[in-house]
């Protein structure tokens, strides 16, 4: 099947040519990821272009007609167009509906037209999500002396793969990724899928366009601990449980491995569940405050080795966490978190005291384990500066105070 371009140039895999008076220009002995010279490149753009010129039908043709071809053929339109290459790229990517194609096929082909140095500015910084809870946070205290970029998802939608974010992060000379994307339904295993799929664009990004990472994680991967008290520094082993915390442990694999390799510069920082104004999240505090008001009696659990606990992180020291790792330029593992861990009964009432209404609470029994994880951000403490200022009680009475 040919997909075409303009009423001359399209792109098909090439068993699936059908019969035709087509010139076919086999980009087949070009590896389908980096590393192909750009001689053989600048020839296989200018072999479809002088075809074109010549007045024949061209079609590119690769196995699967996805990253060689479409690539070369963005390379053949900016020529015969005389446009740069993104804007023939992004006709390609409309035209064919293929979002799939390769960065580090696209930046060949870019390399070899227009042979300009790939080092990024580091003081653009790319935040994907930053329309959420903790990008909302995050941006003002970055506007000053940082170009900071965050872009609804109908101007990039990094789901749609590598190919429209790295043309992004070209056009943008973005030097830092503050990955935040995840899907809103965040505990199911769709969301899992999508999770890893949008991470893999954003580290074929990095690596191709040696763009450092800041990857946010989460303490769920070590929700698999059962304990009432774990306190987790950085070198206690993964042990995630659940779709979310098996989907942060992938992901974290995923960036490590890329690490490892020397890939991609990156910092991962492990937040405690975040709460503050204008979250939603962890859905206990807006249920006990709601079942507050309506005057409805609060139910709590109890699991086998005893009651939940968490360690709740205000959102605004979520954000001067991230401020510090972009400022600082230094690549770790870091915890970020209150360091105290409030039973779910506790934070009940508190709620009830600040919106002054009479708690009554049950307690169900759960067959399972908790798991109560504080983090133990001392590293943090010696190593960016940080520290968390807002305490639980502080932090609820902001929250509420908006809610009432």
């Amino acid at each position: 099947m040919i997909r075409w371009i303009r009423p001359r140039l399209g792109t098909a895999p090439f068993n699936e040519i059908p019969e035709g008076d087509f010139a076919v220009v086999d980009v087949r002995r070009l590896v389908d990821k980096s590393g192909n010279p750009s001689g053989a490149v600048l020839e296989a753009v200018e072999a479809g272009l002088q075809l074109l010129q010549a007045g024949r039908t061209v079609v590119i043709a690769c196995d699967f007609g996805i990253s060689r071809s479409n690539s070369i053929a963005a390379g053949v339109l900016s020529r015969a167009e005389g446009k740069r290459f993104d804007a023939a790229l992004a006709d390609v990517i409309d035209a064919t509906g293929e979002a799939e194609i390769k960065i580090a096929m696209i930046e060949t082909v870019r390399a070899a037209l227009e042979p300009v140095s790939m080092r990024s500015d580091r003081s653009s910084l790319l935040i994907t999500g930053g329309s959420g809870f903790i990008g909302r946070h995050l941006s003002p205290l970055l506007a000053s002396g940082q170009r900071v970029l965050t872009p609804l998802r109908n101007t990039l939608d990094i789901e749609k793969g590598a190919a429209e974010l790295g043309r992004y992060c070209c056009e943008q000379n973005i030097g830092q990724i503050l990955h935040l994307a995840y899907p809103r339904a965040y505990t199911n295993t769709n969301a899992a899928g999508s999770s890893v799929n949008m991470l893999r664009a954003v580290l074929d990004v990095c690596k191709t366009l040696d763009i450092r990472l800041i990857f946010v994680s989460s303490w769920v991967v070590f929700s698999g601990y059962a304990s009432t008290s774990l306190w987790a520094d950085e070198g206690v082993a993964l042990r995630p449980k659940g779709a979310y915390g098996d989907s942060k442990y992938i992901e974290e694999m995923l960036v490590r491995a890329h690490a490892d390799r020397g890939d991609v510069k990156v910092s991962i920082a492990r937040f405690a569940p975040v709460y503050g104004t204008g979250g939603d999240r962890p859905r206990l505090i807006g249920t006990f405050h709601q079942s507050l008001l309506r005057g409805d009696t609060i139910s709590t659990h109890r699991f086998h080795n005893g009651r939940p606990a968490l360690d709740l992180l205000h959102v605004t020291d979520a954000a001067q966490a991230l401020r510090c790792l972009v400022n600082s330029r230094i690549d770790d593992v870091f915890h970020f978190g209150a360091g105290t861990l409030t039973e779910t009964a506790a934070i009940a009432q508190m709620i009830a005291e600040i919106v002054q209404k009479p708690l009554r609470l049950d307690e169900i029994e759960i067959d399972d384990e908790t798991s109560n994880v504080a983090m133990i951000s001392s590293k943090a403490a010696r190593r960016l500066g940080w520290k968390a200022n807002v305490n639980i009680d502080t932090g609820l009475r902001r929250m509420l105070s908006i809610t009432q």
